[in-house]
């Protein structure tokens, strides 16, 4: 690009002889806070500054085309967002029980939860000779340590403050079973029974709050 092409002509007088060139260093030019080294003409109170040199700080093409000036700024590319880490699915509870009405709600430490999807429910009932709603009948003792070490089902023991939890748990629908560490063996001596089914769904990035209170409970012999 000549030197006359990247000049703004402003005005007629750009190019006659009577131009007054002013000191250089008496006018700075600064594009978006920062001064750009740039040869600064002025004239009769007016400035004229090379429009290549203005493009190329703001970051613009500037060609000259058929007499024309075109001055072209492209728009910088959209931000990448870094795609949010989904939260893993979970299913925790607190495990309570009581033994009166004077003591309500208390921790069953060392109860224990298995999560079973709606395969391993069926497969479970078949061999307990449960239904679907209730795998294990009542009155059933044992199934507890054939949950763990025969099905090797997901299987979470309750805190002291009886806490429990399943990390990582793919999204669908489950069966939660519960025993009270109260209970003896599955017998339903209890007036609720000590063992409990309850029917959840884990969704993506949520949270399943699978608490159960499993209400009066003799203490085990």
């Amino acid at each position: 690009m000549s030197r006359h092409s990247t000049i703004i002509v402003l005005s007629a007088l750009l190019a006659s002889a009577s131009l007054a060139r002013a000191d250089e260093s008496a006018i700075r030019v600064l594009v978006n806070g920062q001064t750009i080294p740039v040869n600064v003409i002025e004239s009769n109170g007016t400035v004229y500054v090379p429009i290549d040199a203005i493009g190329k700080a703001l970051g613009a093409d500037v060609r000259i085309e058929r007499g024309e000036v075109h001055v072209e700024r492209s728009e910088p590319p959209a931000p990448v967002m870094a795609a949010a880490t989904p939260i893993a699915p979970t299913v925790k509870g607190r495990l309570t029980w009581y033994n009166n009405v004077w003591e309500p709600r208390k921790p069953d430490s060392g109860a224990q939860a298995w999560l079973l999807t709606d395969s391993q429910v069926r497969d479970l009932a078949r061999a307990a000779g449960g239904t679907i709603a209730e795998p294990i009948p009542k009155n059933q003792t044992g199934w507890d340590a054939k949950l763990t070490e025969t099905f090797l089902f997901p299987h979470a023991i309750a805190d002291e403050d009886g806490r429990f939890s399943f990390i990582n748990v793919a999204t669908g629908p489950y069966l939660l079973v519960a025993k009270s560490a109260r209970a003896n063996g599955l017998a339903a001596r209890d007036r609720n029974g000590k063992i409990r089914f309850n029917q959840i769904q884990v969704t993506t990035g949520g949270t399943v709050n699978a608490s159960i209170d499993f209400g009066p409970t003799a203490y085990r012999d």
